[in-house]
């Protein structure tokens, strides 16, 4: 009897127990492998994750929903400098530098796979890895009949110039990709900033001790395989490169890094309480007095509570910050009826002045299991469906 479950993204227990076990290499050998074949490092210089937001800066920007029309916010979607290498070692170097010339480089639009531009080949397997099977090596010698044979480990590198806003002077800049298939090294005027694995997870790097006042230059290498590519291995079509958006975002030296907003129901099911847990960041070398204030508004537009705490954000260092309040008669979120609130978190410095808004939107709702029902606003829910 086969232990293989069949469907959709099929997957053999020994596999996953394959990659779970992953042997860890010598010191010796580690201290020689690059990041993409070393299991035991998927990220270098990255920053903290957090929640999906950008920073507006004001109340109306961030009722407006925009992000990408944020004073905070630039794209970097669009046309790179692109130059595709089939294996490593035939990769341009130094092609980070920005002396090095790529003017005679084609493009390639960011976001897109380099693979459906020409670049490369598609792959499509299943339960058999794309390249041979040596962890966490990916760059071993396949058969002759495989496209890695020849393709060893494609590596796109992609380069261009910025212009920094001249209004985000004295801010802190930060460059976010939202998916890179599936490692990449990140270097900002010649100086290296990183190193990211996880080709599904966004990433985001601080800049500001790179960056200069007019042009700056951008360069990603993108490996088209890494240690992390047995832990992906699945069934799908195998592609590469900065697959969705990049984009630039400036924040205050201190400001609203991650947050947290949960709505729940009390046992009632009348009443509810919003519970919000928030951390400042404060890059400054000096301690900073800061007022975080949270607003709930409903579906009308009507502000239904606010609140606000002072904050000291201690030099270099994170402050948490929590709220608690009350909400008398929320409307509910169900399936059925979605209703959702907007959560607006704004900080302030002493004299009162707004330096940047961040916003989510929530529902009050309770989830339960109770005899074996599940309870949603307490009520049974029945699921109807196949492997359910």
């Amino acid at each position: 009897m086969s232990n293989e479950r069949t469907g959709f993204g099929r997957v053999l227990p020994g596999r996953l127990l394959h990659w779970l076990a992953l042997v860890a290499l010598p010191t010796a050998a580690l201290a020689a492998t690059p990041e993409w074949e070393n299991e035991q490092i998927n990220r270098v210089n990255v920053e903290p994750m957090h929640s999906t937001s950008v920073p507006y800066p004001d109340r109306a920007a961030a009722l407006a929903r925009k992000p990408m029309e944020s004073a905070f916010v630039r794209s970097l979607n669009g046309p790179w400098s692109f130059h595709f290498s089939k294996r490593p070692e035939q990769r341009p170097v130094d092609f980070y530098k920005p002396e090095f010339p790529v003017a005679d480089w084609p493009t390639l639009d960011v976001p897109s796979n380099w693979q459906m531009k020409g670049y490369g080949v598609p792959i499509y397997t299943n339960i058999t890895y794309p390249f041979k099977n040596n962890r966490p090596r990916v760059t071993s010698e396949p058969p002759k009949t495989w496209t890695a044979f020849d393709n060893r480990n494609e590596v796109g590198s992609y380069r261009r110039d910025i212009d920094l806003p001249a209004d985000w002077a004295g801010y802190e800049t930060f460059i976010h990709f939202d998916g890179v298939e599936s490692a990449f090294y990140l270097w900002v005027n010649g100086q290296k900033v990183g190193y990211h694995e996880s080709s599904y997870a966004a990433a985001e790097f601080r800049l500001t001790p790179y960056l200069k006042p007019g042009k700056n230059t951008v360069a990603v290498e993108v490996y088209r395989w890494c240690d992390g590519s047995y832990a992906e291995d699945q069934d799908f079509i195998r592609l590469s490169g900065i697959f969705r958006d990049v984009f630039l975002f400036a924040t205050p030296q201190t400001y609203l890094r991650d947050y947290f907003a949960k709505p729940e129901l009390n046992d009632d099911y009348v009443d509810g309480t919003l519970k919000v847990t928030a951390k400042v960041r404060n890059t400054a070398a000096d301690e900073t007095k800061r007022t975080l204030g949270i607003e709930l508004i409903d579906a009308d537009g009507k502000t239904v509570l606010t609140q606000e705490q002072a904050v000291t954000a201690a030099a270099n260092a994170e402050t948490a910050v929590e709220f608690s309040q009350p909400v008398p008669h929320p409307a509910q979120w169900s399936a059925e009826i979605p209703n959702l609130y907007t959560v607006l978190l704004t900080l302030k410095d002493a004299d009162g002045r707004v330096l940047m808004v961040d916003r989510t939107r929530v529902g009050f709702r309770k989830i339960e299991i109770k005899n074996s029902a599940l309870l949603i606003n307490g009520l049974a829910v029945i699921f109807k469906g196949v492997n359910r």
